[in-house]
């Protein structure tokens, strides 16, 4: 349940940043305005002895977003 609470809740914020940089004039025609995208993540997973090579990319992929 809380994390069907936190997935809505986060759904609903991304919804009202990209509202409000909504320009008038694109809200009467095909939205093309600015948006703002946010990637949630958990953080490192360690499945003991059945990590798999995919584990393996979002682990990497993790260690290149912290650092930036």
């Amino acid at each position: 349940m809380a994390k069907c609470l936190y997935g809505a809740l986060f759904d609903w914020i991304v919804l009202q940043v990209n509202h409000a940089l909504l320009s008038k004039k694109d809200t009467l025609r095909e939205h093309q305005g600015n948006s703002i995208g946010v990637l949630d993540i958990f953080g490192f997973e360690d499945f003991g002895l059945n990590n798999s090579f995919e584990q393996l990319c979002i682990n990497y992929a993790n260690e290149h977003l912290q650092y930036y």
